[in-house]
């Protein structure tokens, strides 16, 4: 309690240092209008103020970056309120919006300059090996609720899109250091320069390394992290009216994970420590043209190859992905924007005596369309966008996903938005090609009294059919004041046909008649209802000062009562952040979450304390400390899916040193 009380006294001392430099800097990026107004992108595919959009959105802009202090891209997502972000430990990750959180959460679209990053072996995403150089975003926009009418299958419950800087903004030199407790080593090496007149490019390399985890016994386990990725960015202007973008990045490192594993013999199960090997790279081209501010055409195509491999299963993946979309004005009140894309995705998966794929290597097409028009019923105040998205994919055949969007602007102050959206989450091979052992129980047992060991085993169901949401909106948004501005959106989700396991009759294992098998088949088993909303108020008292509070509110009814998704997602979240420069050239940001219990894992609330403290010594040179969970040395936010063992997240502390020339 002594050392709590002595961290936060030192936050308040900095604000109070910084409401006494009152008029001693400007050194904020933003103010909370030119915050609101913000151009994004992720709503309707073109660009749009943030205030205009009829979606709940957060941005997390490059500023809140660099004064989070935070090294990997899960910790940045901490700041969008309404994400549940939790670690699982120390290179793995539980990420969603709305629910269904878990480490392989699957109805939560990711996109990195347009690239989606998720695998299509479970539709989740790999966040070990989404290692971006921080200081080159320009803003992460996230969609809380149904994307799908222009992203597709699986945006069901969010959207994140990181968005990087045009090279023409990264030029000169880039160097940082980092070094901590639990961040051991982080450095970067940026440069920027010109080709010619009018086109840029950038260069860089990164190197991350996370030290390991402890258990809730206080032992250590070999989690531990690193990873080097190098990168490239190249941007044409010079054409008029033309831009091209050919941008790509290449990766390699370990990431320690540890199973609990089921054998065949007693004890059943045993504990296995081993190192991921990771690697991979991405290239992206993107040729945009533009006929005047609300028409144009843009081409982008993607390839990109993953590799994943430790003692149990492995996974080589190489995708490409070809999209075009169109936009025109066809009338001064109607814009329609439509295109239409091509991927194909090709695997070879390892087996193992616990885990097995129908076909040892499968190739998956994907075909999409989509059409939006957006329509100005009453010019700046009523506005109706109506939209769909159709595709054909090689596991339920045709989806469609349309939605219709209203924006209201009754005064410059206020608006209100309503929606409804429909979403499907497809399939993954996961669900359907693979056939795994997930625990071995002793015979005289409660749940195995029988006289043989009982063999649990997973098996893919092809019958299964996409999960479906019908999702209704409304947010409200209104700045009462130019320093204070209040964001409300609130959702009802209608879920058809959620995944759930069903347990078949046991029969005798016939290759050794030494075991039953009981299998648990994947089946669409059970409908519901998700509820809630989420709350933002910022209060910039001063430009030197930046307050934001947040509360997110999540319910479930589900049909059957024993899915436990209530007890496996956080009911209540809060957050409550702090910006304050302190002086010219010092900066202070600090954010405290509170994340509710658990029951389901046996998770008890969470309350964490992240801070950040800049100085900017001179024009280039900046000296930072930065911590994170300082409110306590350990605690638990996430069970390991993987294994009987708990890791749990440690208090943090690195110092960092950044040049820039």
């Amino acid at each position: 309690m002594k050392r709590h009380s002595i961290i936060i006294g030192l936050c308040l001392l900095l604000i109070v240092a910084a409401q006494q430099s009152y008029g001693s800097s400007d050194l904020m990026e933003l103010s909370l209008e030119d915050l609101m107004n913000i151009e994004i992108t992720s709503v309707s595919k073109t660009a749009e103020k943030l205030s205009d959009a009829a979606a709940a959105v957060y941005v997390i802009t490059s500023d809140d970056i660099r004064r989070s202090g935070y090294r990997t891209l899960p910790d940045v997502l901490k700041l969008a309120p309404g994400l549940q972000v939790a670690h699982i430990d120390a290179n793995r990750w539980a990420i969603s919006s709305r629910g269904f959180n878990y480490e392989f959460a699957d109805k939560l679209l990711v996109l990195i300059d347009g690239r989606s990053v998720y695998t299509k072996l479970f539709s989740g995403v790999y966040w070990n090996e989404q290692n971006i150089n921080l200081d080159d975003v320009e803003r992460i926009e996230i969609i809380r609720g149904p994307g799908a009418t222009l992203w597709g299958a699986n945006a069901v419950n969010g959207v994140i899109n990181v968005i990087t800087k045009e090279s023409q903004d990264t030029q000169g030199g880039h160097v940082s250091v980092s070094s901590g407790n639990e961040i051991r080593n982080v450095g970067v090496i940026r440069y920027g320069g010109t080709l010619g007149k009018e086109n840029n490019y950038r260069v860089y390399g990164r190197y991350y390394r996370q030290d390991h985890s402890v258990l809730a016994d206080g032992a250590s386990i070999g989690d531990d992290w690193d990873v080097l990725q190098a990168g490239f960015r190249i941007d044409w202007n010079s054409w008029q009216n033309n831009t091209v973008t050919v941008q790509g990045d290449v990766y390699g490192g370990n990431a320690g994970a540890f199973f609990t594993l089921p054998i065949f013999e007693p004890p059943y199960s045993q504990l296995l420590e081993t190192d991921s090997k990771l690697s991979g790279g991405n290239v992206l081209a993107r040729w945009t043209h533009s006929r005047s501010e609300a028409s144009g055409i843009e081409l982008q195509a993607y390839f990109d190859r993953t590799k994943r491999h430790h003692e149990v299963a492995g996974e080589d993946r190489n995708t490409f992905d070809l999209d075009f979309q169109v936009r025109h004005k066809l009338h001064e009140r109607l814009e329609v924007i439509g295109g239409l894309g091509y991927q194909i995705t090709a695997d070879t998966q390892d087996s193992s005596s616990l885990i097995w794929f129908d076909s040892k290597s499968r190739t998956d097409n994907l075909l999409s369309a989509f059409l939006q028009g957006s329509i100005a019923l009453i010019d700046e105040k009523l506005n109706m966008t109506v939209g769909s998205k159709f595709e054909h994919n090689d596991y339920t055949g045709f989806e469609y996903q349309p939605s219709i969007r209203m924006f209201w602007r009754p005064g410059s102050t206020h608006s209100l938005w309503a929606s409804v959206s429909r979403a499907v989450h497809t399939p993954s091979r996961w669900n359907t090609d693979v056939t795994s052992v997930w625990a071995v129980t002793p015979a005289g047992t409660p749940f195995n009294p029988g006289p043989l060991p009982l063999v649990l085993t997973s098996i893919g169901n092809k019958d299964l059919r996409s999960e479906e949401l019908t999702a209704y909106e409304l947010g409200y948004r209104v700045r009462p004041r130019q320093d204070l501005s209040l964001d409300v959106a609130t959702f009802y989700n209608n879920y058809e046909g959620l995944g759930t396991v069903e347990l078949g009759s046991p029969f005798l294992d016939l290759a050794t008649s030494a075991f039953m098998v009981m299998p648990a088949i994947r089946v669409n088993g059970v409908d519901g209802k998700s509820y809630g909303g989420e709350w933002i108020v910022n209060w910039w008292p001063h430009s030197e000062i930046r307050l934001e509070a947040a509360y997110s509110l999540l319910l479930w009814r589900l049909d059957d009562p024993a899915v436990t998704l209530d007890e496996e997602n956080p009911e209540h979240q809060v957050w409550f952040r702090i910006d304050a420069d302190a002086s010219k050239s010092l900066r202070l940001g600090m954010l405290v979450r509170y994340i509710d219990d658990l029951p389901a894992y046996g998770v008890d609330n969470v309350v964490a304390l992240d801070t950040r403290l800049g100085w900017a010594f001179n024009d280039s040179w900046e000296l930072e400390v930065a911590g994170q969970n300082l409110l306590e040395p350990t605690h638990l936010e996430f069970p390991t899916p993987t294994s009987s063992k708990t890791s749990l997240v440690e208090r943090r502390i690195h110092v960092a040193l950044t040049k820039s020339f």
